[in-house]
């Protein structure tokens, strides 16, 4: 899947996408096919979602099998 619909909203959808092509891809679609669009923005996590992000990857870690050397 190159997007995923995070939400929508009355305004519209928020959307994850993969790279910068994929947001292009979008917009030259819904152009094509005279779908309005009023806004595209980057949104970016805010600190408490990175900090969210880091602790479940090292919960995560902190269960993995260790390796014998």
């Amino acid at each position: 899947m190159w997007h995923q619909i995070l939400k929508q909203t009355e305004e519209g959808y928020i959307l994850n996408l993969e790279n910068l092509a994929e947001a292009q891809s979008i917009l030259k679609k819904c152009l094509n096919q005279n779908i309005e669009i009023r806004g595209f923005e980057e949104l970016l996590p805010g600190l408490n979602e990175i900090f969210i992000q880091a602790v479940d990857g090292q919960a995560a870690r902190s269960f993995e099998k260790p390796v014998n050397a």
